[in-house]
């Protein structure tokens, strides 16, 4: 097999050579070479070399993680995927200060390996914790596996929905077992970040740690009264009007109406999150009127999760429930479509809610919310006209909005139309 001298050669030559043949062959060279088992020795050696140039490190941690997510790992005999595992690790804490590029691949590749290989011990997220949580240095590294950890054990939870704990994948029992101390740590970093008096250096401190803390909701380690006593919660709803919060802190609050939409457990997330919707409107108001289409889209993101999560409660027509259709139907009024169209997904529900109530029942809400389902109406029909400034639309932006008009907003003016003849 070559040596990691000549596959840094290779890798040189790709980079750096002035003709396209050369480059050429350099690339097609090493493709062969990185499907290849004897990779997994060279590119392990290329990340321990020193002084390589910054492509030469990211080549081999792109690889690897190429090599991974391509099922190469069967090339390996068992305890090499231990010692895979366990070299990975190494990388990681190597390269913990950058070049970044390199740490996102590695960091990769480690999450994804976690999430792909169904053997050997289920203890791995508490390994990382372990290995990382030491020093105050590898706290930013720790962040970003524990986020792509997150994600990784997610997607593998939907694989394995229904079977034992004992059945299950390692990645999905070591996330069960870590969870609890996962989100203490989390809590405890978050301390530290809230006491920096740079308010940017504050939002940057505190991003990794509110979008690694929404990934490890799921996981149950934490009921519904601790979690709205929870620091970074109260703190995620109060950096709504925070550019640099915007999509960490939304993510938070979506997910923990997700979470809460069973309210014979999720009664205080719900009353926490329902007792914000004043403020929500404010944001979403200030947002519009600033032309600030990701603040919008933050509460509009909000909104439309907690009234698909709620929707059995917001059918029932209560004053606050009409408060928060009223909001609903606002944000379908956006001009921008992606952001509009973000609330259709709940008129269909709710229309489906008071189908299921006996006509006495569903004729005193839908009247009940009539003003609003009206207004949206007639939102919906304004939405459907063509801009002013189609004459200037290329032939695929027509297409879309035709489209748009034909399937997304017709369905919605039907499901309207359809609550509205009940009336």
């Amino acid at each position: 097999p070559p040596t990691m001298e000549e596959v840094w050669q290779q890798v040189h030559t790709l980079y750096s050579a002035q003709g396209n043949a050369e480059r050429t062959a350099a690339d097609e060279w090493l493709r062969a070479h990185q499907a290849s088992a004897a990779a997994w020795t060279s590119l392990d050696l290329l990340l321990r070399a020193e002084g390589l140039p910054e492509e030469g490190y990211f080549f081999a941690a792109n690889s690897l993680r190429s090599k991974i997510r391509r099922n190469d790992v069967t090339q390996l005999e068992e305890g090499a995927r231990e010692l895979l595992r366990a070299s990975l690790m190494e990388h990681i804490f190597k390269f913990r200060h950058g070049p970044m590029v390199v740490r996102k691949q590695l960091c990769l590749a480690f999450s994804e390996y976690a999430g792909r290989f169904d053997g050997g011990k289920s203890d791995i997220v508490q390994d990382v914790c372990t290995s990382l949580s030491q020093s105050p240095e590898t706290v930013p590294v720790l962040l970003e596996i524990l986020l792509l950890l997150g994600e990784e054990a997610d997607h593998v939870q939907e694989k394995y929905q229904g079977l034992p704990p004992d059945e299950s994948h390692p990645l999905l029992i070591s996330a069960w077992a870590a969870a609890l101390g996962v989100l203490n740590f989390l809590h405890q970093c978050f301390e530290t970040a809230a006491k920096e008096q740079n308010a940017v250096a504050r939002s940057q401190a505190c991003k990794p740690i509110v979008a690694t803390f929404c990934r490890w909701l799921r996981f149950g380690a934490v009921g519904p009264e601790q979690l709205v006593q929870s620091p970074i919660v109260h703190a995620a709803l109060q950096s709504l009007a925070d550019p640099e919060l915007y999509e960490p802190a939304s993510d938070l609050i979506c997910e923990l109406a997700y979470v809460s939409r069973d309210l014979s457990t999720g009664t205080p997330v719900f009353q926490l999150l329902t007792s914000n919707l004043g403020n929500f409107y404010n944001l979403y108001h200030a947002a519009v009127q600033k032309d600030d289409e990701m603040g919008a889209r933050a509460i509009a993101r909000i909104v439309s999760e907690m009234g698909e999560s709620y929707c059995d409660v917001l059918s029932q027509a209560s004053a606050d429930a009409v408060q928060m259709v009223q909001l609903l139907v606002q944000v379908a009024s956006h001009p921008e479509t992606r952001i509009a169209c973000l609330t259709y997904s709940f008129w269909w529900r709710l229309c489906s809610a008071l189908k299921a109530c006996d006509d006495a029942t569903r004729a005193q809400r839908v009247g009940s919310l009539r003003e609003p389902l009206v207004q949206l109406a007639r939102t919906l029909a304004k939405s459907a006209a063509f801009p002013e400034d189609c004459d200037e639309w290329d032939q695929p932006q027509e297409d879309e909005f035709k489209n748009y008009r034909m399937e997304t907003l017709y369905d919605a003016m039907l499901d309207v139309c359809d609550m509205l003849g009940g009336a």
